[in-house]
């Protein structure tokens, strides 16, 4: 083999061994960028089962762990309101509950009260067995979401504060010392707040309020001109009495005081001014 066939071959062998290195090192390069892109591909794929997963577990927050607030409304048609206040006081004392507003009417008596949300039911049917059932409606109001927003986000200001009073003890300069009182008293101020809205939610929520209206039969509560015409001269005898009483009570002091009061003051102008004239005598003589 000649010198030049020799080199030929040479050349030959080293193209091949170039384009060997060239295709192993694109090989390489996939397949070390092949795991990378499945790393990066399976962290987003579970970045995002993780969110579902907590948007799932805040949403389903089990039936007994809910914050629900129940308020009632009864109409009730009573024969008579004389006792009806007396039967209600005993509602409540038997629920364990109060009375938080009355009003009283001609025909009608309307009264709002708090019972412990586990005897709101009981309750209910208890009133509404004191008369004919007019009407009954329940609300409940969901405030789960609110509650347990306000409880994180609770814990978050406390550990706040413990942190800003650890850095309050270890303040070494007036300009941080007071950089962090005033950011303490901040948070101290917002925990304050939402402790509030905290015992307010705790309240509506183990306390349910409960309307009850109860009302006359329709022929002594039909709303007309006449019935309250009626109503207003039942009214008026009584009031017309306590009217002539108080002018009597008004002449019988001004009788007992008045008088005597005025003849001591004519006794005085008679001395001093009148025919006596003492205080004019004085006046004269000294001048």
């Amino acid at each position: 083999m000649g010198l030049s066939d020799m080199k030929h071959t040479s050349f030959i062998a080293l193209a091949a061994a170039g384009l060997l290195l060239v295709s192993c090192a694109a090989a390489g390069h996939k397949e070390a960028a092949a795991p990378r892109l499945s790393k990066s591909a399976a962290g987003f794929s579970g970045r995002g089962l993780n969110d579902t997963m907590l948007m799932e577990s805040a949403a389903a927050v089990p039936t007994a762990d809910r914050k629900i607030v129940r308020d009632g409304y009864l109409n009730i048609e009573v024969p008579d309101l004389s006792d009806v206040e007396a039967h209600v006081q005993e509602l409540v004392t038997q629920s364990n509950g109060w009375i938080s507003d009355t009003s009283r009417y001609n025909t009608s008596y309307s009264v709002t009260i708090k019972v412990p949300a586990e005897r709101f039911d009981e309750t209910m049917n208890t009133a509404g067995s004191y008369g004919h059932l007019l009407s009954k409606s329940v609300s409940s109001y969901d405030i789960t979401d609110s509650w347990y927003d306000t409880e994180t986000r609770l814990e978050t200001k406390r550990t706040l504060q413990k942190k800003l009073q650890g850095y309050l003890a270890e303040a070494d300069s007036l300009t941080d010392l007071l950089e962090i009182e005033k950011q303490l008293s901040q948070v101290t101020s917002d925990l304050e707040v939402m402790e509030g809205q905290m015992q307010r939610m705790k309240n509506q929520v183990a306390y349910s309020t409960i309307h009850l209206t109860f009302e006359l039969p329709g022929e002594y509560n039909d709303g007309s001109f006449w019935h309250e015409l009626k109503s207003q001269f039942k009214t008026f005898g009584p009031n017309l009495l306590k009217f002539l009483a108080w002018c009597g009570l008004c002449l019988l002091y001004l009788t007992v005081f008045g008088i005597p009061a005025i003849a001591i003051v004519a006794l005085l102008f008679w001395l001093l001014f009148g025919k006596i004239g003492l205080l004019r005598k004085l006046f004269t003589h000294l001048r």
